[in-house]
């Protein structure tokens, strides 16, 4: 059974629905916990609930199948059957992903293409995009060492979607770098820190913008309010002040905002979502 519509086929298209109701009554045929439910393989929820057929009929269908899922063995498949489509591999949906992902955001009218009436700021837009398309494709093509099947970009996709889904911190992130980068062999590629995983992430274009608030919530230092520097509300400091320094007030206070918002902007992520030819 050729299995290429999976990841090569649009999910409104109708080759697409018919496939999905083929993966449907192969999976009840064979793998029902309890005559009408059975595990989802959307991208979200990756196998681990059980649900009923239209559910999980619409998650295919909003979502897609996560990655790799060519041999259905939470859906009643053998192990050891190989699949008839030979022309298409795990490694080859993985890359395509990739590839597919960038050309899609750094394609004209993508996330972070803006219309700018100067042209000197319009040509240095431009030049960074480019600049930012050029790293992440020799990312994308460079493997974590010799003969891996994941390159660089796919494997911190993969490990950054962990982190969302599983609501690790920065900490547990960078002691799981750490030890990975021990485990696989010298030479590797992957990042050290959870700073450098950021750093490849934010030039996929969603990253988020950081605005110094008062802890108290009187105030944002944005918009006209951005270079005060106490609160106009409650009076006390825009920045932290050390407790080593409190004792002499000679000591400027360390330029650290009291508080952050991270503010993760909905029109890029919008653009985003209009923008796959997945949705």
């Amino acid at each position: 059974m050729d299995r290429s519509w999976m990841y090569f086929t649009p999910r409104t298209s109708q080759t697409f629905v018919n496939g999905v109701s083929t993966f449907l009554n192969f999976a009840f045929a064979r793998a029902c916990a309890n005559g009408d439910t059975i595990k989802y393989p959307c991208t979200h929820c990756l196998n681990m609930k059980f649900q009923s057929r239209q559910i999980v009929l619409d998650h295919l269908i909003c979502s897609g199948f996560r990655p790799k899922y060519l041999k259905w063995v939470y859906h009643g498949e053998d192990t050891t059957t190989t699949s008839t489509s030979t022309t298409l591999d795990e490694e080859e949906v993985f890359h395509h992903e990739m590839n597919e992902m960038l050309n899609e955001n750094f394609q004209p009218g993508g996330t972070g293409e803006k219309i700018h009436e100067n042209t000197s700021n319009n040509t240095q837009e431009t030049n960074n995009k480019g600049s930012n398309f050029d790293n992440l494709v020799k990312e994308a093509e460079e493997n974590v060492y010799p003969n891996c099947k994941y390159n660089k970009l796919s494997c911190v996709v993969h490990l950054y979607h962990l982190t969302c889904l599983n609501g690790w911190n920065n900490k547990s992130l960078t002691m799981l770098l750490e030890f990975l980068k021990d485990l696989l062999p010298e030479g590797n590629v992957l990042p050290k820190t959870t700073q450098q995983v950021k750093r490849i992430m934010a030039n996929m274009g969603l990253g988020y913008e950081k605005i110094h608030a008062c802890p108290n919530g009187c105030m944002l230092f944005w918009d006209n309010k951005e270079e005060y520097k106490v609160y106009s509300f409650c009076g006390s400091s825009r920045w932290k002040i050390h407790e080593a320094n409190l004792e002499y007030e000679e000591c400027p206070p360390s330029k650290k905002a009291s508080k952050l918002l991270r503010w993760f902007p909905l029109k890029p992520r919008l653009q985003r979502l209009f923008m796959s030819s997945k949705t």
